[in-house]
């Protein structure tokens, strides 16, 4: 969706605030445990991030018809404030993963994990802006980011992972350097 200059940047507001409740909400209690649990679900949160967002951008924003339709409009103007406006964006955090991951876990680890994911993405939305908004010195890693998603937006299928490689390379949509041009 097109959104404002603000409602773009947004995430970097409602995100770790989102994140802040979490982590005080499940700090609230007489957990000794907390600490621990809480820290290897949030770091597990942000590793998985990387396997949401993989399968979201190749099989959801380029395959499910409505979307694809919308994340063509990022392809074809990247520059443009496109993207998942927050109001839409963290409910579907709240309601698909949060609320379903409480009643199967403690709260330590549903708000953990969920917590991580939204780091994650906050990550994902950071670097992808990044990429196509900063200049980029070359050679560094971000510049190697910005030469990988280049290779994606040149119009082939592949290189899905925007803040890694991981899943390209482990599945087989890696683009080849000498491919990117």
């Amino acid at each position: 969706m097109y959104q404002t200059k603000w409602g773009y940047y947004a995430d970097f507001v409602v995100y770790p605030v989102a994140v802040l409740v979490l982590t005080a909400q499940a700090s609230g209690g007489p957990h000794s445990r907390f600490l621990a649990v809480y820290f290897l679900s949030f770091l597990s949160g942000l590793a998985a991030w990387t396997l949401l967002e993989y399968v979201m951008h190749r099989f959801v924003f380029h395959a499910l018809p409505p979307i694809a339709q919308m994340h063509d409009r990022h392809h074809a103007d990247p520059g443009a404030f496109v993207g998942t406006p927050s109001w839409l964006s963290l409910p579907a955090f709240v309601l698909g993963i949060f609320i379903p991951l409480r009643t199967i876990a403690d709260l330590e680890i549903a708000s953990g994990l969920a917590a991580g994911l939204m780091i994650g993405f906050v990550w994902y939305v950071a670097l992808h802006d990044a990429i196509h908004r900063w200049p980029l010195r070359r050679g560094s890693l971000l510049y190697k980011a910005k030469l990988r998603h280049a290779g994606h937006h040149a119009g082939r299928h592949g290189n899905f992972g925007v803040t890694t490689s991981f899943w390209d390379r482990m599945l087989g949509t890696v683009i080849a350097r000498g491919e990117v041009r």
